[in-house]
Order: structure tokens, then sequence, then C-alpha cells
């Protein structure tokens, strides 16, 4: 099952982290020299040039590493096990990595990497800072996605279904909740969201934790910024939504509620929401949902008219499903 990536919004952190990293590791190689007496030299900055970019290659490698990893291999689901990962694949791969590069660049100059003092001083310095970076991104996805409880409504409940009186509050917080308590029989276990087909139960998957929802009580499930989120009924902020792990197309493939409709490629909208819909620009139809359910706080008008349009092709298929769709 795909899983969407978390947003590590980092990229001018890297580039002023990568430019002070490679200042430092060429200052290194020149001991008896000030920073400022380095500004002076003009073969200072093709050093510098060269170095940043390693520094960038590196740093682009361990976040890569990063988000490959979030997608398959969450924190909160096995800690020690992501942590050996992250290790392995941030730290000590990475580093190798650094390692390779760094010779090449000395081998097109004809210099021996043994004989510059590299291995003693500016590999160490090296490893030392893959490894605050790789600490840094595991940093962020703690906080980004603390392990606590749902998101509240504007009234202060839980967006939680009410009628899952197991999950208390403090199951939650402290991750006791099971979710697989909900699940399908054991010869519908191996397929995803099995419990979707059981009581209209759907589990979200969420960073931190598998959140069971009645599926009558999502309004939709959209793309925004290249992330997924499930709107609960009722919420009006993109704050409040869930944001998932899961793709759109595993979503629609395990879906199995007819009374949801895939609009278009960022968007599948339950029946429930609509108000109407009409005609247009270039022979699209636009839905219109009901007041009570649009997002207003986090979403703009542009992003919100591409969620509830539908393109021509798709636009049949819409009718027929609106004209045979049936609440039990």
């Amino acid at each position: 099952m795909a899983h969407t990536p978390v947003p590590y919004k980092d990229r001018i952190f890297r580039a002023i982290a990568c430019l002070l990293a490679a200042h430092f590791i060429v200052m290194m190689g020149r001991p008896g020299l000030k920073t400022v007496e380095a500004f002076l030299i003009p073969s200072y900055y093709p050093t510098l040039a060269i170095n940043y970019a390693i520094a960038l290659i590196i740093g682009l490698a361990v976040k890569k590493v990063t988000v490959i990893l979030d997608r398959g291999h969450e924190w909160y689901r096995d800690v020690w096990r992501r942590a050996m990962l992250q290790f392995f694949f941030g730290v000590v791969a990475v580093s190798i990595l650094s390692f390779f590069l760094v010779w090449a660049y000395f081998l097109s100059f004809g210099q021996d990497i043994t004989a510059s003092g590299y291995l003693d001083f500016e590999l160490p310095f090296s490893i030392a800072l893959i490894t605050i970076l790789n600490f840094y991104y595991a940093a962020s996805y703690f906080y980004l996605y603390p392990r606590s409880l749902p998101p509240k409504s504007s009234t202060g409940k839980l967006l939680i279904d009410p009628g899952i009186e197991r999950a208390t509050e403090q199951e939650f917080a402290f991750g006791r909740f099971d979710p697989q308590s909900l699940a399908a029989p054991e010869s519908d276990t191996n397929a995803p969201f099995a419990s979707s087909r059981m009581n209209g139960i759907f589990i979200l998957e969420t960073p931190t934790r598998s959140i069971p929802v009645k599926i009558k009580n999502i309004a939709m499930f959209f793309i925004y910024e290249k992330m997924v989120y499930a709107q609960p009924k009722g919420v009006r902020s993109l704050d409040e939504c869930y944001l998932l792990t899961t793709a759109l197309t595993d979503i629609e493939k395990t879906l199995d509620a007819p009374f949801f409709f895939r609009l278009n490629r960022w968007c599948i909208m339950n029946f429930d929401i609509i108000a109407d819909y009409q005609y247009s620009e270039k022979r699209r139809l636009l839905v219109n949902v009901r007041p009570e359910q649009k997002i207003e706080n986090g979403l703009s008008s542009q992003a919100a008219i591409k969620l509830y349009s539908i393109n021509a092709e798709r636009i049949t298929a819409f009718k027929k499903w609106m004209s045979n769709t049936h609440y039990n």
C-alpha cells in the first residue's frame, strides 16, 4: 500500500546549513586562516562552491532516505526498527556516499586523500553533521505529528466516531486502543481497510495512529498540496481534517461505499454533502457542497474549485451515480 510522504519544508534550512557546513570544512583545511581573511582570497570561493555542492547532495540524500522510510516504516509503528534503519541508511550509507564524493574530488585534482588529513578531521566532522541532520528530521517528524488525541471540532468534541465506546480519550492518548478489534473476519483481513466492509467502519491511517470512523461520517477524501486528507462531516477547517498516509487511489480501490464518487484526481466525495451542481467553463461540472461542509479555513477558493470540478469525460458517470445513489 502506497503512503504519502511527510512534508518536510526544509529547503531554505538545508541551503543555509549546507553552506555553513561547506565553509567550516574549507576552513578546517586552512587552520591558520581566519574567516575574514578567507573572504579576501580568490581561491576560497571555488573550493567553497565544490564543497557546497557536495554538502547539498549529502543533505538531499538524507532527506530522500528519511522520506522513503517514512512511507514504509513510520516511527510510531516500530520506533526501534525505524531508528536502526535510519541509522544504517541515513547515517552509515550517506557517510559512505560522502566519502566517495570527496574521494572523487581529490582524485580529479590528482591529490591523495589519505595524505590530506581528511580522514582525521573533515570525515569525522562530516559524519557528525550527517548524524545531526538525521536527528533533525526525526525531531521534525515528532514535532509535526505528536502522539496525541484526535483533532477536535469547534464544539470541543472529538472527531472520532462517538459510537465506538471502547476507544476512550485515555486509550488514544497513551496508544492503547487497538483498531484491529474492529477489523473484518479473519478471512478478509489480508485486504487493506478490510474493516470498511463491516458495519460501515473505515480505518483512517494517519502518520501517528489508526482511527476508526463510520464511513457515512466522512465528507470527502482529497489531495491538497500533495498531501491526502479526510474531512469529517461538519469540519470547516483544514487543520481539523485528518492527514492520511494512504494514497487516494488506494482509498478509492478499498472504499466499499457506493455513496462515494471520485470526482477527479484530487477528490472522492460523499453523496450526502452535495447541494447541487452546474456547468462551468471548459465543459466541466462544478459541484456545490452544502454550506456547513465547505472548508473555509486553510483552503483557497481556487483550490476548492479544483477539488469540486468534474471533467467532461466523467460527467455521464457522475450523473448516473447521482441518480442511482441511495442511503440505507
